[in-house]
C-alpha cells in the first residue's frame, strides 16, 4: 500500500516539474535511514526492488535527453579517471565471474549505481549549475534524518527489533542508532561557513543541534570527534576573520584544558573507566591496549591483509567475500565489505585500485591549494573536511561506496567542487 502511495508521488511530482525528481530522489537517498528493512517497513522497496533505484533509472533518461536536446558534455579531468575505474570494473567483474565469486551480482549493482550516479550529477550540474539548490536538499535531508534517528532512539525498544538483523542486536543490544547517512553531518561546518545565507539562521541552529544529538546517540567515535572538531575549527575560522583576540583566548583555553588532563589523567581515567555511560566507555576503551589489540576490528584487519598478500597484492576479483572475524579468529560473518574501505578495495580489485584513489586525492587536494576561487579560510576548512569525510566513511569503513546516501554525496561533491574550481 505503502508503495503504490510513493508510486503516486512520484507520478505526480514528473507531471509537475521534471527538476523536482531530483529532489525527491535526493531527499529519499539522504534523509531515509539507509537500512533495507527501514525501506521496506516504509514501502520504498517492492516486491526486492528499491524505489529509488527506479527513480535513478528516470533521472537517467532524463540526462540522456538533456544531452540529445542540448549538447554533448565536455570532458573534464575527473571523467577520465572516472572512464578508467569503469574500465578497471570491467576487468575485475571478469576475474570475480571467473573465481565464481558469490557477491558478483550484489557488486555489479554496487558499482552501476555509481556510475549512473556520477553520469546523472555530472550531466544536470554542468546544464542547470544549480549548486545552491542541491546544498540546502543536503540541509534539510541531514535535519530530517537527524530526528529520524532521535525518534528510533526514544523507542529503541520496540523499534530496533524490527529494523536491526540478529548480529546488530547482539553487538549493540538497544543501545546505539547508527546508520550510514550519519557522516552527512561532517559537511555542515563547511556548508555553513562557506555559504552563510543558504539558510536561515534557525535552520542553521536545529541542523547543528539535530545532528550532534544524532551522533552522539550513533556512539560512532570517529563521528563524534570528527565531527566536534570540525565544528570548533569552522567557529574558529569565523571568528579569525572579525577579532584576532578571540582566536587567541579560544587557544589559551584548549591549552589549560589539556594542560589540566594531562596533570589529572589518572584520576579522569580511573573516574571515566568506572563510569556507567555506554559513551564514555567506548571511548576510554581505545586506550585500553588490550582492546585495540584484541578486538574484532582489529583482528578482522589482520586477517584480510594476510589474504591480500596471498593474491600478490592483485585482488580476487568484483564479489569478492569479505569475512568478519572473531578475537579468536573463527569466521563471525561474510558479506560485501568489511569496516575498511582499503582492505575491502584491495581484496576486490588490489593495488591497481588504491593507486588511482591516492592520485585522485593528491588531485583535489593540489586543486584546491592552487585554486584562486576559494580564500585561505575556506580551503582550511575544506581541506579538513576531505580528510575527516573520507577518514570516516572510506578508510575505517568502506560506506564511500557500499552506502548509496555517502557514495551519492561523494559524487555531487566532486562535481560541484571541479566547477568551483
Amino acid at each position: 500500500m505503502l508503495s503504490l502511495l510513493w508510486i503516486c508521488l512520484i507520478a505526480v511530482v514528473s507531471l509537475k516539474n521534471t527538476d523536482n525528481i531530483y529532489k525527491l530522489y535526493l531527499i529519499l537517498i539522504l534523509s531515509v535511514p539507509f537500512n533495507e528493512k527501514i525501506y521496506e517497513k516504509i514501502g520504498l522497496s517492492l516486491f526486492g526492488i528499491s524505489l529509488t533505484n527506479i527513480l535513478l533509472i528516470l533521472l537517467l533518461l532524463l540526462s540522456l535527453r538533456q544531452i540529445v536536446k542540448n549538447k554533448a558534455v565536455p570532458f573534464a579531468k575527473y571523467d577520465f579517471l572516472t572512464i578508467f575505474f569503469v574500465i578497471l570494473i570491467i576487468i575485475y567483474m571478469y576475474i570475480g565471474y571467473k573465481n565464481q565469486n558469490i557477491f558478483l551480482k550484489s557488486d555489479i549493482k554496487t558499482f552501476m549505481l555509481i556510475i549512473i550516479t556520477y553520469f546523472v550529477f555530472r550531466v544536470d550540474i554542468y546544464f542547470k549549475n544549480n549548486g545552491g539548490g542541491y546544498v540546502r536538499i543536503v540541509i534539510y535531508s541531514i535535519i530530517i534524518y537527524s530526528i529520524t534517528t532521535i525518534i528510533i532512539y526514544i523507542f529503541r525498544d520496540k523499534i530496533l527489533p524490527l529494523i536491526y538483523n540478529d548480529n546488530l542486536l547482539l553487538w549493540w543490544e538497544s543501545s546505539r542508532v547508527a546508520f550510514s547517512n550519519g557522516c552527512l553531518s561532517l559537511l555542515l561546518p563547511l556548508i555553513f561557513s562557506a555559504k552563510k545565507s543558504i539558510v536561515k539562521n534557525r535552520i542553521k541552529i536545529i541542523a547543528v543541534i539535530s545532528s550532534i544529538a544524532s551522533a552522539i546517540i550513533s556512539q560512532s567515535r570517529a563521528l563524534i570527534l570528527m565531527y566536534l572538531t570540525l565544528l570548533i575549527l569552522a567557529f574558529i575560522i569565523n571568528s579569525a576573520r572579525k577579532n584576532v583576540i578571540v582566536i587567541f583566548s579560544l587557544a589559551l583555553s584548549c591549552f589549560m584544558i589539556i594542560s589540566t588532563a594531562i596533570m589529572f589523567n589518572g584520576e579522569v581515567m580511573s573516574y571515566a573507566s568506572s563510569s556507567n555511560n555506554v559513551i564514555v566507555n567506548r571511548f576510554v576503551q581505545l586506550l585500553n591496549k588490550e582492546y585495540k589489540e584484541n578486538n574484532v576490528r582489529s583482528r578482522t584487519n589482520y586477517e584480510c591483509l594476510n589474504e591480500i598478500r596471498e593474491s600478490g597484492y592483485l585482488g580476487f576479483g568484483l564479489g569478492k567475500e569479505m569475512v568478519l572475524y572473531n578475537v579468536d579468529s573463527s569466521i563471525a560473518s561474510t558479506s560485501m565489505f568489511i569496516d575498511n574501505g582499503i582492505y575491502t578495495i584491495m581484496g576486490k580489485m588490489g593495488i591497481f585500485a588504491i593507486i588511482p584513489i591516492v592520485v585522485f586525492i593528491i588531485t583535489i587536494i593540489v586543486s584546491l591549494i592552487k585554486s584562486g576561487n576559494i580564500n585561505n579560510y575556506t580551503k582550511l576548512l575544506l581541506l579538513s573536511t576531505i580528510i575527516s569525510f573520507v577518514f570516516t566513511t572510506g578508510i575505517i569503513n568502506a560506506q564511500i561506496i557500499y552506502s548509496t546516501p555517502i557514495s551519492t554525496i561523494t559524487i555531487i561533491s566532486i562535481v560541484l567542487f571541479q566547477r568551483k574550481v
